[in-house]
């Protein structure tokens, strides 16, 4: 949108027409997936975009409000921006929606309100249990946690995901606390990458 904050892409491999957004944590850093962005790239066009919200006067940093239509139409004016750029078109069965820590609640409440828009999600270091009935619809859903950081709630989450049909998967970042991806990051993704674009 005009006069937006700028959004940050990492551009996939020739010949893949995937989109995959990515919502940051609040208070954290938009470009947090460089660790792991050369490993999407076999998967996805990433596309960070920055919350609504200063956490402070003097900072870069932001976090989100709760404003979900607002999301979306900052959403779609970066893969518009995006789109243009690179004379590219990203059908919505062809997006992955990422949300970090509480932006994983944004990404969930996302989904709920746009459904046709995200049918794969990735929740990271989500502070509470994955929502079934917000997800019921998707293809299918990574929940991913940090080894050292509480994560039953987010495998209890995914039980409950899996007994009403949708296909979730679980996976931890070694040595990582909360908001980290950890020193073997970029393997993570690329399994939960590989398993989510195959569903």
């Amino acid at each position: 949108m005009a006069g937006d904050t700028p959004i940050v892409v990492a551009h996939a491999e020739d010949g893949v027409d995937r989109l995959m957004i990515y919502l940051h944590g609040a208070c954290g850093d938009i470009h947090s997936p460089k660790a792991w962005s050369d490993v999407s790239a076999k998967y996805a066009t990433l596309v960070a975009i920055r919350g609504d919200r200063r956490c402070d006067p003097t900072s870069e940093r932001t976090y989100w409000s709760d404003a979900t239509e607002r999301h979306q139409a900052r959403i779609e004016a970066a893969i518009a921006e995006v789109e243009a750029a690179g004379k590219i078109h990203f059908a919505p069965e062809n997006v992955i929606l990422m949300g970090y820590s509480q932006n994983a609640q944004i990404a969930e409440e996302l989904v709920r309100a746009y459904p046709d828009r995200y049918p794969r999600v990735i929740l990271g270091g989500i502070p509470v249990p994955p929502s079934a009935s917000h997800l019921a619809n998707v293809r299918a859903v990574a929940v991913l946690g940090g080894e050292r950081e509480l994560v039953m709630h987010m495998r209890v989450g995914m039980w409950a995901l899996t007994a009403k049909h949708i296909p979730a998967r679980f996976a931890l970042f070694p040595k990582a606390r909360h908001g980290e991806f950890g020193p073997d990051g970029a393997r993570v993704m690329d399994e939960t990458l590989e398993w989510l674009t195959q569903k």
